[in-house]
């Protein structure tokens, strides 16, 4: 609640500050979890291989497992005749042309670009992933947390119209920016709660279906905090002639009790002061 008088310099801080908890989780997750079923996958990779006009063109057996983990396999099945593994959380299947994803929310393909060649294969993608995987990491950090920024920014506008609403109703005193900052603020906390969900994922902690459970959880944390800050903010102050008091021997011009002095009293008042 009192983000509702910060500037946006401290607001757009405090928000990084967060989005960077968020990332740096993500980061830990991909390196703990998926990086070396991805490094193993590559090394199992053939020496020949490649993805040419939407296709790809294998020269293995096929269905063929890359590689296994508790989070994530790879697999390479051209024509999908193999059932789905569920020992991992997650399963890469490559097509014929198609990426598949398996998982516990369902199947996702994504066909292969057609216009593009890119290399399936252990002589080029291993000396490419071991130059590029740092720089790829901290790009997915930076694009989370401008991702986050800019979510927080659009949730931001619906979520201050209860916030404005309560503050009517409860007589605080705030603004529509100020409601807009607060309910920004709000969304930190379910936030951070998803990072530590990401980081005990990461760590066996928690399983898939936990995560998702904390996933729906962060939003409602996130409107306890929206209306519990909307009850925070500061009530109103009234500053009416009424409250001030009408018996003060103070010259007031709303109080119709105070004495004034007429033209010329003051002038009499020294005269007198210099006979004695």
């Amino acid at each position: 609640a009192a983000f509702a008088r910060a500037g946006i310099v401290r607001l757009l801080a405090a928000q990084v500050l967060v989005a960077g908890c968020v990332a740096l989780s993500v980061v830990w997750f991909l390196a703990a979890a998926w990086l070396p079923t991805i490094e193993q996958a590559i090394h199992r990779l053939p020496e020949q291989g490649a993805i040419r006009r939407g296709q790809l063109q294998w020269p293995g057996d096929s269905p063929t497992r890359l590689a296994q983990g508790l989070f994530l396999s790879v697999v390479v099945d051209l024509d999908a005749s193999a059932p789905t593994d569920h020992t991992a959380d997650v399963q890469l299947e490559f097509g014929r042309r198609e990426i598949r994803l398996h998982s516990l929310l369902g199947y996702w393909a994504v066909p292969y670009p057609s216009g593009w060649l890119i290399a399936f294969n252990r002589a080029e993608l291993e000396p490419w992933w071991g130059a590029w995987h740092p720089a790829l990491l901290a790009g997915l950090a930076v694009a989370v947390i401008l991702g986050l920024l800019v979510s927080w920014a659009l949730l931001a506008l619906p979520y201050s119209v209860p916030i404005w609403r309560l503050a009517r109703w409860t007589d605080r005193d705030v603004d529509r920016a100020g409601c807009w900052r607060v309910a920004g603020m709000a969304q930190m906390t379910g936030a951070l709660l998803m990072a530590a969900a990401i980081v005990l994922y990461s760590q066996h902690q928690v399983g898939l279906v936990h995560l998702l459970a904390l996933w729906l959880t962060h939003w409602v944390v996130g409107w306890i905090y929206v209306i519990g800050a909307a009850l925070r903010l500061p009530r109103r102050v009234e500053t009416s002639h009424f409250l001030i008091n009408p018996f003060s021997g103070r010259a007031n011009p709303r109080n119709p009790f105070s004495r004034k002095s007429k033209p010329g009293e003051a002038d009499d008042k020294e005269k007198r002061k210099e006979l004695r």
